[in-house]
């Protein structure tokens, strides 16, 4: 037998006659295999797609939760306008458990509208989770999804309704739309969790209803019953408009000699009518003898001055800001002289009058401090409004003239809100540490970079005290500027409010609850 090498066996089966191979080169052919990406740049987009695709899951996973609750929703509302779109909302839980009922009862086997919903939700595409974690997405649409619906529904009532009382009740559970919103889902992801722990349906309603509870806390206690500022304005017009008409008025006069004075304290804080145009024109409508200086005059007059105080050019605000506080002071304690006599019905509004511009001149003091804030947000970059508000209050304890104008009340709060409290102040100087300039970044940038499980979630909680130290700053300005314009010390808002939680934790969690348990009782 003769013998046949492997190179010409090899020749043999080459039926595209395309040329020699050795047997080294097929070797080496077989052992090809296409070579991984390694670079860190490989290793991004390997990253990034992974990231991409757990991300749309969990879209389609919150998409899946919500999409049970919502076309109820909208049907509901078809049928029977808001109150079908309420019903709506629980239809799908409420059918699971009344169907759970009657086929513990009658021994029959009718489907469950969730699990009927959930077939046509697979057809459509989006899939039923199969891990723990796909469960709690769904669950957290599911809670977004019946939030969302029975706030939709509530807006429409308050739109639609012709009931004061229904009115009222539906803007009391939509106040804080916004925080139940972003509660709801974390209570239905956090209710489902624990029941799979535990195995113990009540654990999950619990946690979810504790978790939604959260919502009704008020960290910021507002008050409530001080009048607006519009509100006060028209009080304080009315007031002088019964006094004018009873021949109660300035002496335009006197009140012309008055204001040249002032014209004259502001040369000695540097004014000049060719530098500060503006001030010099209002200087020269307040010096004008023809016209009355009636309450409609007056306010025209401080419209002008507060105009100069959002000059672009900061010794015209300085010097308008001087001017205010003495035209106010003037308004407020004129020489009995300097006023025409009348009844003592017109005195008495006249009095009274020039209590609600008393209140009014003192509540725009904080009002111009929100202001400054917002525009002193370059300025302070890295503690931003705060550091402003907190700076003008400490300015204005420290000011005696200006702190005079105050009751001794007032002066507590003004003191007590420029000290801050002690949560405020340790919010604040963990909101330092937030990445907002080149400073603040070197510490909670370096933590990132070298350990990003503890950097990470120190800088968003360093974001997220400035954020809060910002919120406490504002409500007490807010809250004095209601003092002032009320005249008394106000009332604040109740630290929790049972309304807002009832939302963030909707009735479906309550039906869940009562449909696992039918469940689990037919099982046995």
């Amino acid at each position: 037998m003769a013998e046949i090498s492997i190179d010409d066996l090899v020749k043999s089966m080459d039926a595209g006659g395309s040329g020699e191979q050795d047997v080294s080169s097929i070797i080496s052919n077989l052992s090809a295999q296409p070579e991984e990406d390694t670079s860190l740049l490989g290793e991004y987009k390997t990253a990034a797609k992974q990231g991409l695709a757990k991300v749309g899951r969990g879209a389609q996973l919150l998409a899946r939760g919500a999409a049970q609750t919502i076309p109820t929703t909208i049907a509901g509302f078809e049928a029977g306008g808001v109150p079908g779109a309420l019903l709506g909302g629980v239809a799908v839980p409420f059918g699971d458990t009344l169907n759970s009922i009657i086929n513990r009862v009658s021994g029959s086997n009718l489907r469950m509208p969730s699990e009927i919903i959930s077939t046509n939700l697979e057809k459509a595409g989006l899939k039923a989770p199969t891990t723990q974690a796909g469960r709690v997405m769904e669950a957290a649409g599911s809670g977004l999804g019946g939030a969302a619906s029975e706030l939709s529904s509530m807006y429409n009532m308050a739109k639609t309704t012709a009931s004061p009382v229904v009115k009222q009740i539906a803007d009391m559970f939509t106040k804080n739309a916004g925080r139940q919103l972003a509660t709801a889902p974390v209570a239905a992801g956090a209710g489902q969790y624990v029941a799979e722990e535990t195995g113990s349906p009540a654990a999950g309603l619990a946690t979810s209803l504790g978790v939604g509870a959260t919502s009704g806390l008020n960290p910021l206690r507002k008050a409530t019953g001080a009048p607006s500022t519009e509100q006060l304005i028209s009080e304080s017009k009315n007031l002088y408009d019964k006094a004018n008409q009873a021949g109660i008025r300035f002496d335009t006069n006197k009140f012309a000699d008055q204001m040249f004075h002032v014209s004259q304290e502001l040369r000695d804080e540097g004014f000049h009518p060719k530098t500060q145009v503006g001030i010099a024109n209002v200087l020269e409508e307040m010096t004008n003898v023809e016209r009355p200086k009636d309450f409609r005059e007056l306010q025209a007059i401080r419209k002008m001055i507060q105009g100069q105080q959002k000059s672009a050019d900061p010794d015209t605000r300085r010097l308008a800001s001087i001017l205010k506080d003495d035209f106010d002071n003037y308004l407020l304690n004129a020489p009995q002289d300097h006023i025409t006599t009348g009844n003592p019905e017109g005195m008495q509004h006249w009095a009274e009058a020039r209590n609600s511009y008393s209140r009014l001149k003192k509540s725009e003091i904080f009002d111009d401090m929100l202001q400054n804030a917002e525009l002193d947000k370059s300025k302070f970059t890295q503690s931003g409004a705060e550091n402003s508000m907190a700076q003008q209050l400490r300015q204005l304890a420290k000011n005696e003239k200006k702190m005079r104008t105050f009751t001794p009340e007032e002066q507590d709060a003004i003191k007590d809100a420029a000290k801050g409290g002690t949560v405020q102040n340790m919010l604040k100087f963990y909101g330092r540490f937030a990445p907002t300039g080149p400073v603040s970044s070197i510490f909670s940038g370096g933590a990132t970079v070298y350990e990003p499980l503890i950097g990470v979630p120190f800088t968003a909680g360093a974001v997220g005290s400035r954020a809060a130290a910002t919120a406490m700053r504002q409500n007490s300005v807010e809250n004095l500027g209601a003092q002032m314009r009320l005249g008394a010390k106000p009332k604040l808002s109740p630290i929790y409010d049972p309304t807002q939680s009832l939302i963030a934790a909707p009735p479906a969690s309550g039906y869940s609850y009562l449909n696992d348990l039918v469940r689990n009782k037919n099982e046995r």
